[in-house]
C-alpha cells in the first residue's frame, strides 16, 4: 500500500479559536487590531515568536488588548517553547484514518482502488504457487506470514518458498507494464 505524505503545520489554537468564535478571518482580524496581516498571520502560524529577549513583542501585545485578555492567554508556554512549526510524516490510509478520527478522503480510497487493481494485473503474470506465495508473505489476505509459516501451509521447505517468492518478485519488477505495482511495494527496478 501506498504511502501519504502528511505535512503538518503547528497553528496557535489560542489565536485560532479567538479569531473563530468572532467570525473573522485573519486578514478581517489583523485589520481590526491593527496590526499588518503578515505579522499576524506570523504569530498565528507559530513562524515567529511573541516575545524576545527584551518582552513581548508590540504585536502580541496588541492582540493581547484587541481581545482584552493577558497577553500570556494568548502565547502560552508551550506556545513559546516550540522550535519548529513545520514538518511531515509518512502514513498510509489506515494511519490517515487513525489520525484523522475519520474514513479517508474519497482521492485516497479512489487510489487505494486503483492500486488494487495494479496488483491484481500484476499478479496475473504469476503461477499460482508463486501468488499463493506473495499473497501469504505480504499479508494479502490477512498478516503477512513469514517463511516458515508459508512453508508448513503449503507443505514446501522454508528454502523452496523463499526461491518461489524470489523468482516471483523478480518477475513483476521486470515488468514495465506494472510500474504502478512496483511503487506499491516498493520493488525498485
Amino acid at each position: 500500500m501506498k504511502t501519504i505524505r502528511v505535512d503538518i503545520r503547528l497553528r496557535n489554537n489560542r489565536l485560532v479559536e479567538r479569531r473563530e468564535e468572532l467570525g473573522l478571518s485573519s486578514t478581517a482580524l489583523a485589520d481590526a487590531a491593527g496590526i499588518a496581516r503578515s505579522q499576524y498571520s506570523a504569530l498565528e502560524t507559530m513562524r515567529e515568536k511573541p516575545c524576545g529577549s527584551r518582552g513581548w513583542s508590540s504585536i502580541a501585545l496588541k492582540l493581547a488588548e484587541y481581545h482584552a485578555v493577558p497577553v500570556e492567554e494568548l502565547f502560552p508556554e508551550d506556545v513559546l517553547s516550540v522550535r519548529k512549526t513545520m514538518g511531515s510524516l509518512k502514513v498510509d490510509s489506515y494511519q490517515l484514518k487513525a489520525l484523522t478520527g475519520e474514513p479517508a478522503h474519497a482521492a485516497l480510497l479512489l487510489e487505494e482502488k486503483e492500486d488494487r487493481v495494479a496488483v491484481h494485473e500484476a499478479m496475473a503474470l504469476l503461477s499460482k504457487k508463486e501468488t499463493r506465495v506473495v499473497r501469504l508473505r505480504f499479508g494479502f489476505d490477512g498478516n503477512e506470514k513469514t517463511l516458515d509459516e508459508v512453508a508448513t501451509e503449503l507443505g514446501l521447505s522454508r528454502e523452496r518458498i523463499r526461491q518461489i517468492e524470489s523468482r516471483a518478485l523478480r518477475v513483476l519488477a521486470k515488468s514495465r507494464k506494472h510500474e504502478s505495482f512496483r511503487d506499491i511495494v516498493d520493488l525498485g527496478g
